[in-house]
């Protein structure tokens, strides 16, 4: 006769855990804001990856000042306009996603408020909208702009409601 504890073993022994998504995520900080925590970064990259089902990705996150985020925007894609995010999938189609976002903090601290958002929220939903462009969303056309800019509010919504560091 099983005692109590061995059943429950046997029970959940033919059940198979779901696996756990697998996140690296590495953050730079060249531009240093007072406003603007690394952990709770991170904890949004892998807030935002497995809500969008990535099972395993390596992530890094550059902060960075306008300057240096404008001379990228001119090198990789000719535009001379400042931009407030950019992001590079470093990976093949076929391999673990590997992506490279870059986001100017100094943008996000002086475009936050004006927004109603703290330059710490700012920066998140930077960080949401570089990491959903790699998930497969655009936002060349209206249609397409408009579905990826609710994906990006609901996701800060949610991360934010969920208590953040």
């Amino acid at each position: 006769m099983l005692a109590d504890s061995d059943k429950r073993r046997s029970k959940s022994a033919g059940k198979r855990k779901k696996p756990q998504p697998r996140f690296t995520v590495v953050i730079t900080a060249q531009y240093r804001s007072p406003h603007v925590r690394i952990r709770p970064l991170r904890q949004l990259v892998r807030f935002v990856l497995a809500a969008e089902r990535v099972s395993e990705a390596r992530v890094g996150v550059a902060l960075v000042d306008d300057r240096t985020l404008q001379r990228l925007h001119r090198q990789f894609l000719g535009d001379e306009r400042p931009s407030d995010v950019m992001s590079f999938r470093l990976s093949e189609p076929s391999e673990p996603i590997e992506i490279e976002v870059v986001i100017s903090v100094q943008r996000a601290e002086r475009e936050g408020p004006q927004h109603g958002l703290s330059a710490e929220q700012e920066t998140w939903l930077y960080l949401i909208h570089g990491l959903l462009h790699q998930c497969g969303y655009g936002d060349h056309r209206q249609a397409d702009r408009k579905r990826m800019w609710q994906r990006q509010e609901e996701l800060l919504d949610q991360f934010c409601q969920r208590g953040s560091p």
